[in-house]
């Protein structure tokens, strides 16, 4: 969709940015709606932001997405299907268009009762329409307005200024990879840079240099390979006598070509940096001249200056010392990348702020150690006429000697005559005597900086002129800031000695700058990526990955982007899927991401002074990982040991390994990642193998705990029958020490062998394996790959005629298939393992498949066929009954209303899963906890086991129990009238049961029967009947969901009838639950059906017969003990008596209500939940009544 199609029917503007003011907004008959797009996403209704918490759901902002790209903001229902929900059933995708219209609606009217009442969202005649009459500015429309409009002015920039401002990135930058947002993203993307270029042209005819460079700037942001634009800031850079940066541009230019097109520069590129690095350019007129800094661009937004607030505070107080005459040296030191250059310039930029005059130069390792490089570049950055002029009256004959190395000064007065010969001595004492005089002169007016950067690559020369002038400049106001790498600079190396000569004698000081932090990196990392958080383990990889060092964490961050690995979503930055592991997995067997070849080149430049003993050493090194010992270092090598001392010491001085406490490190495990791709491949796997035998041969005791790095050395090293093996005791070992979803990887990858190795694959080998991998995924409930593997062992075991190991697959197969809620399938394998086991004569197996075969039948509502309850003492559970057993002992006990029998099997089960660390069971036994806890009223007791384990659940990473855990919550802050709550862990159970496979049934039809609850008692009855209709016709035709949540379902459907005044449906509704409830003897459904019946018939006036209905919901809610039963059902009869003139009998029931609800107010220890239920509006008339 092209910006110039899009259609906007609100106000229109005549100035540049014109955004609404508050007289708009308080004319208005509505909150007018103003909308970022551009670069991010916001929505202001009237002054106030909507925060990006209140859409909830990231459909909803998809929808107002679409609307607003719509032409007159009208969708048909159909195109918001394709767009938005295109795999789902037409029935499916419209329930999800009514929740997530009612979820945005909200967002923009929080108080809107009724949807058909929304001011903002109209639903006609199939159509959704945005009513564009309330948006009052679109910053993507204003910027085509200010485009356009400038171009009809005799002086566009201004206008165009103004345009580029409000482009502050790429349009729904939350949406890169949605289809419906592309197409206009193109368009702008394409207009801005149209517009920058045309702005570059016209600062340029201006001689407006800086200005230029900025809009330049900005298109290599957007377009960071374009040579034309680097041409273009080169030249403006060497004719404005930055030569430093002109040259630094060019080698950007290369990393990045290389690096995202695998190309060189153009011919007329390569020959315009010749041009600049020989000094054949001539420089622009004065006026072009300015003392504003023109920075380097890169391929992001600058980075902000992070972690060096002491150091800029610290070198802030020096430059107001040096302006004051106390001048000095300071070195900033530090590995490469570590942002010395960064500071220095925001010091450069604080002089310049000061008045203070800046001049920069540099040493050029590609150039050789020229003689006074630094010194001569920065003295020409600043050699305009009037400084030359003032040079060669203040020096006298010294400017001849300072025109040995500035020709130009000769050449700009002829009538200078060339200098006697003096000794060498002499010679360069008058030489050194020049410069000095002619940096003390520039500094005269307002102080002056000198920055020398890279001083590692200096020659001898120009580090003996800076010791000169540092012993002459320390009452002047002239400060010599340096930069240098402290690994090019060993101990003994010149640049080292005059770090120690400057620091022994005072002349000078050295700042060691250190890599940042983690909070640092990640704020780093969200200017980097233009705005946004950073999701935990996103920000935790880059961190891990790149240890704080800030050129390392720009050039990742970008090739994260850039490879499609990271996405943002919500405002959050994250690793796309799959990639969650990157940071901690750098092998080339790893993530697949290849690291940068900017990066590649600077570590390869150090690594280049190794000798080639030292090279293959730390090859190995690499091999064994980012940390070595000694011991091992020498096992796998079997170099003698002081050769080895020896090569360790050189790697120690050139910086690529750190002592530690047990052995070695590599200062940086990029450098360790970048030795190990240079190893050919053969080399590779024959380093692996040696480095295995090694560890066997040390570790001989120890090849249990150990197994993972066995694992994962003979893997690549080939030798796939000893890594089977150690793969085998990993996974073992993991299970022991309960970690199963590290157990399951080792698993995976010994399957997997096999397969692929068949002499691995012994009959005895796959059943022993199947066996143990099939108990992980039990134990991570993902039911359907253990159904499989039990399946292949059944089958495995009836091929080779085991009949004993045949039923004890059939008996496992069905528990899981019993876990999975596939309850015939479960009941069919159940009973063919009691058939082998009456004929095999083995009653342990028949026993225990007879019991779960009896809470089947339960599950299935036969709840009559059963006498399995028992109270078993949880101290003799771990002797009687293993702990499933007791988990499905306690959900019987809650399907009867048995609610202290399923609390003590509750608890049995929590003990049991903890003594063993068994996550599933432990979450399942806390589910029952939390329903008898919350089905007994006591609500405290219930929040607080239910968030402990919706904790475990998140720590353990399962779905399956967390799903149930979040609908019980919302079950709870239901009965506590907190509904707002409730919908938000009702939906997000709704949600979580829905994503994966497989779909969790059970959960699902319990979330969407609390969601149709929440709802009716929001008096949403649009949005409760969508869930109910969704809620009835998926538990049509299973009979787990057809007699558990058919009934709740149903009884739902009576009271929104009832709400609606239809009491005849209501009345049917009520005598189809009870129906079905009866046969079943579930009681808590009964009750349910019973009192929607006794209402019904209140309301037909029926009173006779609703007293009957509602006495037998109150004795049944009494039996078991549920006040969330019992308190209503006094309401109920309390209006009934009234109704039959009745009061005193009325008063009684009305008084037996408050005596409940005073009592579940008692047990709550949280007051807000205590304040939510007494003044929850139906309770309130409760008390009420009470009292008249």
């Amino acid at each position: 969709m092209n910006v110039s199609q899009l259609t906007f029917t609100g106000p229109k503007h005549s100035v540049p940015l014109s955004l609404p003011n508050s007289a708009t907004f308080a004319d208005a008959p509505i909150p007018l709606l103003t909308i970022y797009t551009l670069g991010r996403f916001a929505v202001y209704r009237g002054p106030e932001l909507i925060e990006d918490s209140a859409w909830k759901r990231r459909k909803a902002k998809s929808l107002f997405k679409l609307l607003l790209l719509a032409p007159q903001g009208r969708l048909l229902k159909d195109q918001v299907f394709e767009w938005l929900w295109p795999e789902q059933h037409p029935e499916r995708a419209a329930n999800n268009l009514h929740r997530t219209l009612f979820i945005l609606r909200r967002v923009l009217e929080p108080d809107l009762l009724n949807a058909a009442d929304s001011r903002y969202i109209f639903f006609r005649d199939g159509k959704l329409i945005l009513n564009m009459e309330a948006v009052a500015w679109l910053d993507v429309l204003e910027f085509e307005r200010l485009i356009q409009f400038g171009g009809q002015q005799p002086d566009p920039l201004p206008h165009y200024e103004a345009a580029r401002c409000l482009y502050q990135g790429d349009f729904l930058p939350e949406d890169l990879y949605e289809d419906w947002a592309g197409d206009c993203r193109h368009k702008v993307r394409a207009a801005y840079c149209a517009l920058v270029q045309q702005m570059a042209r016209l600062y340029l005819q201006a001689a407006a240099y800086p200005e230029a460079v900025a809009c330049w700037q900005d298109l290599l942001r957007v377009d960071s390979t374009h040579e034309e634009t680097y041409r273009q800031l080169m030249r403006v850079y060497a004719q404005t006598g930055q030569r430093h940066q002109a040259l630094q541009l060019y080698h950007h230019l290369c990393q990045t070509l290389r690096h995202e097109l695998e190309v060189e520069p153009a011919p007329e590129t390569v020959a315009l940096y010749q041009a600049i690095a020989e000094n054949r350019w001539q420089p622009l007129p004065e006026r072009a001249l300015t003392t504003e800094p023109i920075h380097l661009p890169e391929t992001a937004q600058r980075p902000l200056l992070l972690g060096r607030e002491n150091e800029l505070r610290h070198l802030t107080d020096l430059l107001r010392q040096a302006k004051a005459g106390c001048g000095q040296v300071v070195i900033l030191s530090g590995e490469q990348g570590v942002g010395k250059s960064r500071l220095a310039e925001e010091v450069l930029a604080l002089a310049q702020a000061q008045g203070m005059q800046v001049l920069s130069g540099a040493a050029y390792e590609q150039e050789g150690h020229l003689p006074y490089g630094p010194f001569v570049e920065a003295l020409r950055s600043g050699l305009t006429g009037p400084v030359q002029q003032r040079l060669r009256e203040k020096l006298g004959s010294l400017s001849q000697d300072l025109a040995r190395l500035l020709p130009e000064l000769t050449e700009a007065n002829q009538a200078l005559t060339p200098p006697l010969e003096p000794e060498l001595g002499q010679e360069r004492q008058r030489l050194f005597d020049a410069v000095t005089t002619a940096m003390l002169i520039l500094a005269q007016s307002d102080g002056l900086v000198l920055f020398l950067d890279d001083l590692h690559a200096a020659g001898e020369s120009s580090l003996q002129l800076l010791h000169y002038l540092a012993r002459r400049i320390n009452q002047a106001p002239l400060l010599i800031l340096c930069t240098l790498r402290a690994e090019e600079a060993p101990r003994g190396s010149p640049v080292a000695r005059l770090c120690a000569e400057l620091l022994s004698h005072r002349l000078g000081q050295r700042l060691e700058l250190l890599p940042l932090k983690g909070s640092e990196v990640s704020r780093l990392c969200s200017a980097l990526l233009g705005g946004g958080s950073l999701a935990s383990d996103l920000g935790e990889a880059i961190f891990y990955l790149t240890e704080g060092n800030p050129f390392f964490v720009q050039e990742i961050v970008l090739a994260l982007r850039e490879t499609g690995k990271i996405e943002q979503a919500n405002n959050c930055w994250r690793f796309t899927s799959g990639l969650v592991e990157f940071g901690r997995r750098l092998g080339p067997s790893g993530s697949g991401f290849a690291i940068p070849a900017s990066i590649r080149e600077t570590i390869g430049l150090r690594l280049e002074r190794l000798s080639p003993e030292a090279y293959r050493l730390a090859g190995l090194a690499a091999v064994i990982g980012r940390e070595f010992s000694y011991p091992l270092l020498q096992a796998a090598s079997q170099i003698e040991h002081t050769r080895q001392l020896d090569l360790l010491e050189e790697m120690l001085v050139a910086c690529l390994i750190e002592e530690t406490g047990a052995g070695y490190r590599f200062h940086h495990g990029l450098i360790r990642q970048v030795l190990y791709d240079e190893l050919t491949m053969h080399r590779r796997v024959w380093l692996h193998g040696q480095v295995a035998q090694a560890l066997e041969r040390l570790y001989a005791n120890q090849l249990d705990e150990r197994a993972a790095i066995f694992v994962y050395h003979y893997e690549r090293a080939e030798q796939y029958d000893r890594a089977f093996h150690y793969l085998i005791r990993a996974g073992d070992r993991a299970q022991a020490t309960y970690a199963p979803r590290e157990a399951m990887d080792y698993y995976n990858r010994a399957v997997v062998l096999c397969q692929e190795r068949r002499e691995l694959a012994t009959a005895e080998t796959m059943a022993n394996l199947l066996q143990r991998r099939a108990q992980t995924h039990l134990t991570l409930s993902d039911f359907e790959a253990a159904i499989v593997d039990l399946e292949q062992l059944l089958e495995n075991n009836r091929r080779t005629h085991d009949r004993l190991r045949e039923g004890e697959a059939l008996y496992q197969v069905g528990i899981a298939h019993y876990w999975a809620h596939r309850l015939e399938r479960a009941a069919a394998y159940l009973d063919q393992s009691i058939q082998l086991a009456q004929q095999l004569h083995y009653p342990e197996l028949q026993a225990k498949a007879l019991k779960i075969r009896d809470i089947l039948n339960s599950t299935q509502g036969e709840m009559a066929q059963t006498n399995t309850l028992t109270r078993v003492a949880p101290g003799e559970g771990a002797q009687v009954l293993p702990a499933e057993e007791h988990w499905g002992l306690a959900m019987l006990a809650h399907l009867h209303s048995d609610f202290d029998m399923a609390l003590h099997h509750g608890q049995a089960c929590v003990e049991l899963g903890q003594s063993f660390s068994n996550p599933f069971l432990t979450l399942g036994g806390y589910f029952v906890v939390g329903m008898s806890y919350a089905s007994l009223g006591r609500y405290q007791s219930a929040l607080d086991h239910l968030r402990h384990a919706l904790d475990l659940s998140q720590t353990a990473g399962e779905r399956f129990w967390r799903a149930r855990l979040l609908n019980t919550v919302g079950w709870v802050h239901r009965e506590l009238f907190e509904l707002e709550q409730a919908v938000q862990f009702d939906q997000a159970s709704l949600e979580l049961a829905r994503a994966g496979q497989p779909c969790l049934t059970e959960a699902e039809g319990n979330a969407l029967a609390n969601l149709a609850t929440d709802y009716l008692l929001m008096q949403d009855y649009e949005a409760a009947r969508a869930c109910l209709d969704e809620g009835l016709a998926g538990s049509a035709d299973k009979p787990f969901m057809r007699w558990r949540y058919r009934t709740r379902m149903l009884v739902i459907k009576g009271r929104l009838a009832l709400a609606e005044g239809d009491v005849l449906s209501a009345l049917a509704a009520a005598d189809e639950s009870l129906a079905m409830t009866r046969t079943t003897h579930a009681r808590k459904n009964v009750a349910r059906s019973c009192k929607l019946r006794g209402d019904a018939l209140l309301a037909a006036g029926r009173v006779h017969k609703a007293r009957d209905a509602l006495r037998h919901a109150l004795d049944i809610g009494l039996s078991i003990k549920s006040p969330a039963l019992t308190w209503p059902c006094y309401l109920s009869l309390g209006r009934l008596e009234e109704q039959a003139g009745r009061p005193d009998v009325a008063k009684t029931h009305y008084f037996c209500a408050v005596q409940i609800l005073n009592e579940l107010a008692a047990q709550l220890d949280d007051p807000a939940l205590r304040r939510s239920l007494l003044a929850a509006p139906p309770v309130q008339l409760v008390f009420e009544k009470a009292v008249c």
